[in-house]
């Protein structure tokens, strides 16, 4: 098994409100795609929401969440945005940034698609918070495009690699 980097964006702009991966190579057996994040916006973390090959519709997910003093569960269907996570707030301590890593497995198959992501977001307060997802999408053609449609703070990263068998 190896990995292999596709591409790295790294957002050098205050502001970039989308990522976006695009002519996936198909010759991988699995993707994974690795954010290291921050918003704009202040108070808890928000959602990190994307596509997946352009799709707009039928996204199905099932999460849990925790803060260190609470848990939650929650399941979502049909919606427009699949969620990969949730985005280390603009208000949390600074120059720190969350992680989510998003795993899609057998991307170039012609099944059912799917994968799972851990996400982290990091306060010296009390408000940290840890999402696990796994989610169904809406297509069974090869993955070929990923976007990340949340605004993302200047000095965010975004990490595409292939996986492959040899």
């Amino acid at each position: 098994m190896s990995i292999q980097l596709i591409e790295t964006v790294v957002v050098t702009d205050p502001l970039v409100y989308s990522v976006d991966f695009t002519d996936i190579p198909q010759d991988g057996n699995d993707l994974l795609l690795v954010i290291s994040h921050r918003s704009p916006d202040a108070g808890t973390g928000a959602a990190l929401f994307g596509t997946v090959n352009g799709f707009t519709s039928n996204y199905r997910w099932v999460e849990m969440s925790g803060t260190g003093t609470a848990t939650n569960s929650n399941s979502f269907a049909f919606q427009s945005v699949v969620k990969y996570g949730i985005i280390q707030s603009g208000s949390y301590t600074a120059n720190t940034f969350g992680n989510t890593s998003v795993y899609f497995p057998n991307y170039t198959s012609s099944a059912l698609k799917n994968f799972f992501s851990e996400s982290v977001t990091e306060n010296r307060a009390s408000a940290a918070e840890q999402h696990m997802i796994g989610a169904t999408l809406p297509f069974t053609s090869p993955i070929t495009a990923i976007s990340i449609t949340k605004a993302l703070s200047q000095y965010s990263t975004a990490s595409l690699y292939k996986i492959t068998a040899d």
